[in-house]
């Protein structure tokens, strides 16, 4: 996970498509263990990224949306998912795929339910959460930034 996220942050798009590609590959091969959700979501959000490098906005948006398709683990089901690439297509008027990505992380963070509601709604209503805030009064606990 940490090369496809490095390869991401040096702009190293080829390395960090086949970092991604081989996490999900990979991936089924733990499909019984924390690990799986951790892989998908995080394969999903590098290839996302991307594609919305290579202005590819709707392969962007259905990877943040595959991004939420997974059953969780304890490091999404307590810290929270990854929440940059929403932020990023929520800049360019992707509302509906960051919605239908917040209603897909409520399956596994469910500790953050009533902030994840409160952030739909704000999107439905067009205004832009801050998704680096995610104290909340459920968790008792700060969650990691995205």
């Amino acid at each position: 996970m940490d090369i496809a996220q490095a390869a991401v942050v040096s702009e190293d798009y080829q390395r960090a498509t086949e970092a991604a590609e081989r996490l999900l590959s990979d991936a089924e091969d733990h499909v019984d263990t924390f690990q799986y959700g951790n892989a998908i979501h995080c394969a999903h959000i590098v290839l996302g990224k991307v594609a919305l490098a290579r202005n590819e906005r709707a392969s962007a948006a259905e990877h943040l949306r595959a991004a939420s398709d997974v059953r969780g683990s304890p490091q999404l089901d307590s810290f929270g998912p990854d929440f940059e690439l929403a932020s990023q297509l929520l800049s360019i008027g992707q509302r509906d795929a960051v919605i239908d990505y917040i209603d897909g992380c409520k399956k596994f963070w469910k500790r953050s339910a009533s902030l994840l509601e409160t952030w739909a709604l704000a999107i439905g209503r067009g205004e832009t959460p801050d998704f680096s805030k995610r104290w909340t009064s459920e968790s008792n606990s700060p969650s990691q930034s995205s």
